[in-house]
């Protein structure tokens, strides 16, 4: 069965980044921060988060790169639940950020904040 997803808005590009990712947590959850192409410093927050992973290889080959997408009917997020590591009620999203060289970051967490910076 494919994997069936939602594209983000976020209103920024995820190709030829300048600087790859970098994550940190925060009081909450986790950040995620790349320059993107044109040098502005990109960070996307999530919080609460149940589920982190980074890696150079696809989680799910059938996504496209360069994108910030919502997996629909997340496994990931069915076995949290079967396994009581969340509630039934508890919102939870699952997340895939890629960027076209590579690097794939996906994660479950209830929300998300987006934010940008100049140098």
């Amino acid at each position: 069965m494919a994997v069936q997803f939602t594209s983000l808005e976020h209103g920024f590009s995820l190709d030829d980044p300048e600087r790859a990712f970098q994550f940190h947590t925060t009081p909450d959850g986790v950040a995620l921060t790349f320059t993107d192409w044109r040098n502005i410093e990109r960070s996307l927050t999530f919080t609460p988060v149940y589920f982190f992973s980074f890696g150079f290889c696809p989680p799910y080959p059938e996504l496209p790169e360069a994108s910030f997408l919502r997996v629909e009917d997340s496994e990931r997020i069915r076995v949290l639940r079967e396994t009581r590591m969340v509630g039934e009620t508890e919102l939870l999203q699952h997340f895939v950020i890629s960027t076209n060289e590579d690097e794939w970051c996906e994660i479950v967490a209830g929300t998300f904040a987006a934010t940008s910076r100049q140098p």
